[in-house]
């Protein structure tokens, strides 16, 4: 019974300084994933077509085109820290799934018996396991589903939770796109010896608008958690240039408290190397991350030669076209928009 106090208390200090937005529990179940989507903000519902949409949106797994592995590390005060490694995949017309497994370290306490003498020190961390899919169901809307399980350790004790997200998402073209998503579904939560830590539920949409050749996206998301909190309002804008920099910026808000934050990308080759960093009245973490896109479904246009011209010395080229597409071609058009 003492023990179980302490853990509590414990618990109840490490969610206050490290949870979601301002004390929500369940602090693995609401730690954004993602530095791109950290960076902007977490306004992410309608975006996430990486390997964090199992945890943002999984209906926009069924947009993912590449496989792609994702791994981040992020660092907290007094030593706590975050590590995530996922994967996405697209599965053809059946659509895409995704994976992930998060760990939360808080760090460490001292042990204290029933009779109040310290017997060393414990550790305790979070261990999240999630796997999600995504698909198309009718009219351009696409659905999904995530089905999570968290094992919180404490020492030499032990205690496990699952529950489930859901969510739908439609691109209206190139430029605008909507995602609605809805987080621990399932009225369950996680017991302890003596006592019992519900999941919160939530709602989240999401809008994404993409400006100026799509060089340039604005996100938007509003989220709702079913308990007595206002809602979460976040803002985020990426702005992409030379093709390989990133630069990212974003708010998150609620009433009169904002989380700030700022971040990079750089694109070579496939990878992908994301930094972060949030501020807010608690404290400033710093994010980093690495992903790595390969296969999947692609369009190659080459021309032979590159240059030409009906005037010049080479008046006829050749276009030598590869696509891996996720459903069977119905019809396609070539277009030379310009002298680019």
């Amino acid at each position: 019974m003492f023990r179980g106090a302490v853990i509590t208390i414990l618990f109840f200090i490490a969610f206050s300084s490290f949870a979601g937005p301002w004390g929500i529990p369940m602090e693995a179940f609401n730690k954004d994933v993602g530095i791109r989507a950290s960076g902007m903000g977490g306004a992410y519902a309608a975006d996430s077509a990486d390997a964090s949409a199992y945890y943002w949106n999984p209906a926009v797994l069924d947009e993912i085109s590449q496989n792609i592995f994702f791994t981040s590390f992020e660092s907290f005060m007094e030593g706590a820290d975050s590590e995530v490694l996922s994967f996405a995949a697209p599965a053809g017309r059946h659509g895409g799934f995704g994976m992930g497994i998060g760990i939360i370290n808080y760090g460490s306490y001292e042990a204290v018996n029933i009779n109040g003498s310290m017997e060393g020190e414990d550790h305790y961390r979070d261990i999240t396991a999630v796997l999600g899919y995504g698909r198309h169901l009718f009219f351009g809307i696409k659905g999904g589903l995530s089905i999570k399980t968290i094992m919180r350790k404490t020492g030499p004790e032990n205690y496990t939770g699952f529950n489930t997200d859901m969510g739908f998402y439609k691109s209206f073209g190139r430029d605008f796109a909507a995602g609605l998503s809805f987080k621990n579904i399932i009225p369950a939560g996680i017991a302890y010896s003596d006592s019992e830590e519900k999941f919160v539920s939530s709602a989240r949409l999401g809008l994404s608008f993409r400006f100026l050749d799509e060089k340039l996206t604005v996100n938007t998301d509003i989220e709702k958690y079913f308990i007595d909190v206002i809602p979460v309002w976040s803002l985020g804008a990426e702005y992409r240039i030379f093709d390989i920099l990133l630069l990212r910026a974003g708010v998150n808000a609620i009433a009169d408290r904002n989380n700030l934050s700022g971040g990079i990308g750089v694109e070579y080759g496939g990878f992908v190397f994301d930094y972060a960093v949030v501020a807010a009245e608690e404290m400033v973490s710093h994010k980093a991350g690495i992903s790595y896109a390969f296969g999947g479904y692609d369009l190659l246009i080459k021309p032979e030669p590159a240059v030409f011209s009906p005037v010049g010395g080479n008046r006829q080229t050749y276009l030598r076209l590869k696509a891996e597409t996720k459903y069977d071609i119905y019809k396609w058009k070539l277009e030379i928009k310009d002298s680019k």
